[in-house]
């Protein structure tokens, strides 16, 4: 799979970011396909005031890079590190170093476990930094929740 925006992609008139940040996106393919899905053909096209994508650390070091200006960003960059994978929701791109304080960390496995809980959550925290044009980030969120419903209900009639 290519490597995709890196979490240093600016996109014009987007209002909030929300990355999946792996180590390595084929890693997690067989534990979270359903997500490492979603995001991958999220991460192909620009989706309007709100932006998903992707970001390989393990094979990509623009991140890194970005992020190693400040000692903020070298604290987030560890901490995305330390956590991947994880899901972040922030109001510019992850690589910004001055904006750290404005990134909110979500683990993958949380939101495979209790996916209806995390995702009012990213809601919530998207909600803070798109106001009234939040519908495109919304019904992106709201095609995330479908398919991990459709993918309990699946796995709930096969037990």
């Amino acid at each position: 799979m290519a490597i995709q925006g890196g979490g240093v992609t600016h996109h014009a008139d987007t209002k909030v970011y929300i990355d999946l940040i792996v180590g390595d996106l084929g890693s997690i393919e067989l534990e979270y396909p359903q997500t490492a899905d979603l995001f991958a053909a999220f991460a192909k096209h620009r989706q309007g005031p709100s932006n998903f994508g992707f970001a390989e650390i393990g094979k990509d070091n623009r991140l890194r890079e970005a992020l190693s200006k400040t000692d903020g960003g070298k604290a987030l960059y560890e901490k995305l590190r330390r956590g991947v994978p994880v899901i972040t929701v922030s109001n510019d791109i992850l690589g910004n170093p001055s904006n750290t304080n404005n990134v909110k960390v979500f683990a993958l496995a949380e939101l495979e476990h209790d996916p209806l809980g995390v995702l009012e959550d990213i809601q919530r925290t998207a909600g803070v930094y798109t106001d009234n044009e939040g519908k495109t980030f919304f019904d992106g969120i709201d095609r995330l929740n479908k398919i991990l419903l459709s993918q309990e209900l699946l796995e709930f009639l096969l037990t």
